[in-house]
């Protein structure tokens, strides 16, 4: 498994190539649901920034109005399980991933 925070689209495909075939590629991004080799992907969300939501979200925090659930805390070892379940919307709320 490969998790990949930074690239979107068909930047991914340099990452999944680091997947043993067969595997699965894991990005908050959006891109080809597979690769060469026959790796898949897992896409939990997305992450679109636009101007002035830093700002935003600070505000909010100073406000003290910003509330993130927090629907599953998963080990690194079951951070695979925990991203499908996310995609498939069997969590509410955003995961944590302890390593």
């Amino acid at each position: 498994m490969v998790i990949v925070m930074a690239n979107a689209g068909q930047s991914l495909a340099r990452a999944a190539a680091a997947a043993r075939p067969g595997g699965l590629a894991v990005s908050p991004l959006g891109g080809p649901k597979r690769f060469p080799r026959e790796v898949n992907t897992v896409y939990a969300g997305t992450a679109a920034a636009q101007a002035g939501q830093l700002d935003l979200l600070a505000h909010r925090v100073v406000e003290g109005t910003l509330r993130v659930p927090v629907g599953a805390d998963s080990a690194f070892t079951d951070a695979r399980q925990a991203l499908i379940d996310l995609h498939e919307r069997h969590i509410q709320g955003k995961i944590t991933i302890t390593f």
